[in-house]
């Protein structure tokens, strides 16, 4: 991954407010790419190529998990996937069903509600609400795995969450004031998934794909692991630098140093990369 500069975080809403109420204003400015990995959900695995990226605001470290969303209202975003299994296997392979032109299935994965970002005792949590847009002319425009009423809440974790466990990785120093990471592996090996909707007209496959890839999967049947990096500053350094007025009153009172120890604490200790 490349040093991150500054406009890295050009999307952090600096001055912005944070869920959930009574969290206060944006602190510090977060930005995530996952470049590769796995998302299995159920018996529907995909291999996960990047770049995904998380980005906007979260509060103190040290409080309890907190997000603003970014300026252009793009926290998560990530390319289209593919799915391993082809249309009719993720099917159960109907019986009389002529096998379409395009057997892949692509995926794309949605934010379907408020995120979230902190440590978590000895770990760095990223929670991303998502919900997997299933593509391909035989199950129509509208199958989903997760909704907004009902996504699938991926725990991102530098720690154990199950039989899994990830890493923070290598934290270094950009420019005097970006904390960034190297080698970090986040994981959620607990999340739940909720069965197929609309898939097929009137969600005539629906069924189909639920009994014949395990949905919905609980708890422990599902797993994600993504390899990347973190980049975080405070907020009144980013305004500083990309020329925005600073939040007010100061945010951060501890600044760099109170960032750096906070997450250093979950392992590593930073490497000063001056340039």
């Amino acid at each position: 991954m490349p040093v991150p500069n500054w406009g890295v975080f050009k999307q952090c809403p600096v001055t912005g407010t944070l869920a959930p109420a009574g969290s206060g204003k944006v602190q510090i400015c977060l930005h995530g790419v996952a470049m590769e990995g796995t998302i299995n959900i159920g018996g529907l695995d995909t291999t996960f190529r990047g770049p995904g990226l998380v980005q906007g605001g979260t509060g103190s470290l040290g409080a309890a998990p907190s997000w603003a969303d970014a300026l252009d209202g793009q926290s998560f975003s990530a390319p289209q996937q593919v799915l391993a299994k082809p249309v009719l296997a993720a099917l159960g392979n109907p019986a009389g069903v002529v096998p379409p032109a395009q057997s892949q299935v692509y995926v794309v994965a949605q934010q379907a509600g408020p995120m979230a970002f902190g440590v978590v005792g000895d770990a760095i949590v990223t929670t991303v609400p998502l919900s997997f847009h299933l593509i391909n002319p035989l199950v129509g425009p509208n199958c989903y795995v997760g909704t907004p009423n009902d996504p699938v809440v991926l725990n991102l974790t530098t720690g154990t969450s199950g039989a899994l466990t990830g890493t923070l990785g290598t934290p270094n120093v950009a420019r005097g004031a970006i904390l960034y990471t190297v080698g970090t592996e986040v994981v959620d090996g607990q999340f739940s998934t909720p069965g197929a909707t609309g898939c097929g007209s009137g969600g005539v496959w629906d069924s189909a794909i639920d009994t014949n890839n395990g949905l919905p999967s609980a708890s422990g049947a599902n797993e994600a692991i993504l390899y990347g990096s973190f980049d975080l500053a405070t907020a009144r350094q980013v305004a500083h630098h990309l020329g925005d007025p600073p939040p007010a009153p100061a945010a951060y009172p501890g600044g760099f140093a109170q960032m750096m120890a906070q997450v250093t604490g979950t392992g590593g200790s930073a490497q000063p990369f001056r340039r």
